[in-house]
């Protein structure tokens, strides 16, 4: 019997300026039923051309050069357009990452599932409307009729990549592929994807291969890997193998970097961190912050609701919580990028919220940020040197030659050749523009540095890289640190401290292994229960809540979990707790948790939750 999709010596070549290069060279694959494949390597081995060349979505100047592609023995390949027309979406399923750039901006949700399913099976509009709703259901979408009248940029991320994923399964088709399916994602949600993808995998009795780039992913929703570099296969083994023993080099290097644990030290350090801190002025105190938006009719957006937290020289705390809870505003509000509506802003001792902005602007140069995405963060036509270059003349009295030795200086701390002073953002990785953007950030000897999910765009050796400079950088030079991120292994590798917000409200904070290991809020637990690691004998063990994260325009009254709180209790919807100390070194806003620990009603397995 046939395997259901097979591969067979694959090339695949682009044709540019310069002459030919081989994208996929000699590749082979198969896929059986009801297995799940995933595709692992680091950005620019090929992965995403493979599934194009699969679906025959190559276009030139993009060219198959040999091979076969054969599904359920038929050769794909020789196929004309039209041909492949009628297999796309009914055989062949494909869901890509960056949700908002697949979907239409200017139709409905609704709109955009009936077209795809009466392309292929003529039907009634109601009908197509009521299989849509349908199928939105079947990916955890609420309240799917209304749903249908959504626009894309109604939708969170979330949604729109389940909306997606219901567009590639409107047909149930025999093969499903998705392209890196949580990128952007929070931990919570892209457990969910995964998860519905699993079961939609399941009800289908399909196969599925899975892209990504988290080999964590790979661990716990596949039987098998293929490792690729450089548009080659290097690897290709069932799960378990991989992950006990991978055979190449590159698999090692890759599985080394994934699992890449907390530093050994940094519970130890984080202990001296607070003795220094001890009786000396914290860098930053944040007291009480709000800040709210204007929306349409009148109405007001809480984005940031009573956080107060403080940063010590030296000591990085993380800003942990899903899409919409508040975390990136926080980190405006104190570069004063945003203006906070209430609340006081120290840094060093100084209440730097009510500062005018020309006397601001002086401290300016000691509190910098390190953006998300390192492409989009540097000007395009900036030479790497002057980019670098700009905060130094713009804040230290230098000569030329000072100025010069100084972006040398900071290359040799960043780990870059001097020689990348005369390169462009475009002819540099995104890990080595990341690492532009901490030489510049560090190049005006800051006593603070803001990072807002510094690596979400990196591969995962990248991403070790990054985690590993911005250790050694803060131990070197005493920066303090406030590292927002959904990444939640690169904060337990990195933070000292994490703090936990949910629809703009801290609901725990503490030491980072202690709250990793026992996170004592509902939300905590349930954050951490949904984090993946690279091993696949180390189960999650999920602790859920309950449907969708509330608007942030309508809050709920009392505690603003509580109604998708298994352990809520009547009073929580009527009293806001307070943040109080629950244990030494513990803060948590919880009615339900006593100082002991878990309320007498849990009872949830010990440890759930912790990721461990």
């Amino acid at each position: 019997m046939p395997a259901l999709l097979e591969v067979k010596d694959l090339t695949v070549e682009f044709q540019g300026d310069r002459g030919a290069r081989k994208v996929l060279d000699g590749v082979h694959l198969q896929v059986r039923d009801g297995e799940t494949l995933g595709i692992v390597g680091e950005s620019g081995s090929g992965k995403s051309v493979l599934l194009t060349t699969i679906m025959g979505l190559l276009q030139p100047p993009w060219r198959v050069t040999t091979g076969q592609v054969r599904l359920q023995g038929r050769e794909l390949l020789t196929l004309s357009e039209r041909e492949l027309g009628t297999i796309r979406g009914q055989e062949l399923g494909l869901a890509l990452a960056n949700p908002r750039q697949r979907l239409n901006p200017i139709l409905p949700i609704g709109r955009q599932l009936t077209n795809v399913l009466r392309a292929h099976r003529p039907q009634r509009l109601d009908e197509a409307v009521a299989r849509a709703a349908e199928l939105l259901s079947s990916v955890g979408i609420p309240d799917p009729m209304t749903r249908l009248q959504a626009y894309p940029h109604e939708l969170s991320g979330g949604m729109c990549q389940r909306a997606i994923l219901a567009l590639a399964i409107a047909h149930a088709p025999r093969l499903l592929m998705v392209d890196e399916p949580t990128s952007g994602l929070d931990v919570t949600i892209s457990a969910q994807i995964l998860d519905l993808l699993r079961d939609a995998v399941r009800t289908l009795r399909s196969g599925l291969i899975v892209v990504s780039r988290d080999l964590a992913i790979v661990a716990h929703y596949c039987e098998r890997v293929l490792v690729m570099r450089g548009g080659r296969v290097v690897e290709d083994a069932p799960v378990q193998w991989f992950f006990a023993a991978p055979r190449e080099l590159y698999s090692r290097q890759l599985l080394r970097a994934a699992a890449a644990s907390r530093d050994a030290d940094l519970a130890e350090e984080s202990a001296a961190v607070m003795n220094r801190a001890s009786g000396v002025a914290p860098v930053l105190e944040v007291d009480r912050l709000v800040k709210r938006f204007p929306v349409k009719g009148g109405r007001l957006l809480t984005a940031v609701n009573d956080v107060s937290f403080t940063i010590g020289r030296g000591e990085a705390v993380a800003l942990v919580g899903e899409s919409g809870s508040g975390k990136t505003t926080v980190g405006r509000c104190i570069l004063r990028l945003i203006e906070a509506s209430e609340g006081t802003i120290r840094f060093k001792g100084h209440d730097i919220s009510l500062l005018p902005t020309a006397q601001f602007r002086k401290l300016r140069s000691r509190i910098q940020m390190v953006f998300q995405d390192p492409f989009d963060s540097m000007d395009s036509r900036q030479r790497i040197g002057d980019a670098i270059m700009e905060p130094i003349r713009l804040t230290k009295t230098m000569s030329a030659g000072e100025r010069r030795a100084r972006v040398d200086a900071l290359l040799d701390l960043v780990g870059l050749e001097h020689g990348s002073v005369s390169l462009y953002p475009h002819q540099m990785s995104a890990g080595q523009l990341q690492r532009v953007g901490v030489a510049r950030a560090i190049a005006t000897d800051p006593d603070l540095i803001v990072f807002d999910e510094p690596t979400s765009a990196l591969d995962v050796s990248v991403r070790a890289e990054i985690l590993n400079l911005l250790r050694d950088l803060q131990r070197r030079l005493g920066i303090a640190y406030l590292f927002i991120s959904h990444d939640l292994t690169a904060v337990r590798r990195l933070c000292h401290r994490t703090a936990v917000l949910y629809l703009g409200r801290l609901v725990e904070v503490g030491e980072t292994e202690a709250l990793f290991s026992e996170p004592l809020h509902p939300y905590s637990r349930a954050l951490l229960s949904s984090v993946l690691y690279p091993n696949p004998a180390q189960q999650r063990v999920p602790f859920a809540l309950q449907g969708e994260i509330p608007s942030p325009i309508n809050q709920p009254s009392g505690c603003t979990l509580h109604a998708r709180c298994p352990l809520a209790t009547e009073h929580c919807a009527r009293i806001v707790p307070e943040l109080d100390i629950k244990r030494p070194g513990r803060r948590l806003a919880c009615l339900n948790v006593s100082d002991a620990g878990l309320s007498a009603s849990d009872h949830v397995p010990e440890h759930e939750g912790s990721g461990r």
